[in-house]
């Protein structure tokens, strides 16, 4: 608790809200989200995702919120964090700015990259998502990096792009028995949530309930030193979908997959009607792995501020 009103209130920016943050569809700098796992006998873990903001986000003076960022960084390195380095940021902040030179994002991955494979060991995960994303052209100014911060060596790199049809294989380059009973859980997921087909033609505006803009299916490759497969993860585009379906959906694949206790108990929302919601859960997101099972988190909109009411049935 300490932790979250000393580093992370004072950096959640000015009230009410005037920089829109990049991580939720509304603009939120601010999302909740719990994590349930098929092999694990604990209870879900409650998570917080910010964007750190300041006073000066997206004015003349911190154009990029950059200045923010740097706090962020500057007061978790004072906490003394068992293991926290910077070294990656510091590696891809730096090559990062060649975007604003023009650079092509397939290009800018490779040489941010490149220089890493010294201090991380194998990376040959990453030449298996850079042939796929070369093959489908994946590479666009939506798909983006993230690091972890700790030392290269114990660090997961992932590439994440919008697509608008499930490849959980790669086009077939991960066939692995793994791979394929994730896809199984994955494609019961998909049916009990009612995902709708169709395209969605994302524009990367935010949906503030009047200019509404459609959600993009996302996916995450997560590369790990040493390991010559990556890791895929995908988040379910249920942003605008019925809530009420989305929840019950969830309850159901709980029990099926063995959280009885999680699945009976999660329809509980008593402020508001869910059959008349459409925007209280944000994405979905699926891994799985033989260790972990499936491994499934649920992402809400994290604010009493609610800005599509006017849609309720």
């Amino acid at each position: 608790m300490a932790f979250h009103t000393q580093t992370l209130i004072p950096l959640m920016g000015p009230y009410p809200q005037i920089f829109k943050g990049t991580i939720t569809r509304s603009g939120l700098p601010l999302e909740f989200s719990t994590n349930y796992t098929q092999h694990s006998s604990g209870d879900p873990v409650w998570r917080i995702g910010f964007e750190p903001v300041g006073a000066h986000s997206g004015t003349e003076r911190d154009l990029y919120n950059q200045v923010a960022m740097s706090e962020l960084f500057t007061r978790l390195k004072e906490l003394g964090l068992a293991g926290y380095n910077t070294t990656l940021f510091e590696h891809f902040i730096a090559r990062h700015t060649c975007k604003a030179m023009g650079t092509d994002f397939g290009r800018l991955f490779n040489e941010s990259i490149e220089p890493l494979r010294d201090s991380m060991g194998d990376l040959s995960a990453f030449n298996v998502i850079d042939e796929y994303m070369e093959q489908t052209d994946g590479y666009s100014n939506f798909a983006f990096l993230s690091w972890d911060c700790v030392a290269p060596a114990n660090s997961t790199n992932i590439v994440t792009w919008s697509k608008m049809e499930e490849i959980w294989t790669l086009g077939g380059r991960l066939s692995g028995e793994t791979t394929m009973r994730g896809l199984g859980y994955l494609k019961r997921l998909w049916q009990l949530t009612q995902i709708r087909d169709g395209c969605r033609a994302f524009t990367g505006r935010f949906d503030n309930g009047t200019d509404s803009t459609p959600t993009p299916l996302v996916w995450n490759y997560e590369m790990r030193p040493g390991s010559p497969e990556p890791l895929s993860k995908v988040y379910f585009p249920i942003h605008g979908g019925s809530d009420l379906t989305i929840v019950r959906g969830l309850a159901t694949f709980f029990e099926e997959i063995g959280l009885v206790e999680q699945g009976r108990s999660y329809e509980q929302n008593p402020e508001r009607d869910l059959s008349k919601t459409a925007c209280l859960t944000s994405w979905i997101s699926f891994a799985y792995t033989e260790k972990t099972g499936v491994y499934l988190s649920v992402y809400y909109h994290s604010s009493s501020d609610y800005p599509w009411t006017d849609k309720e049935e």
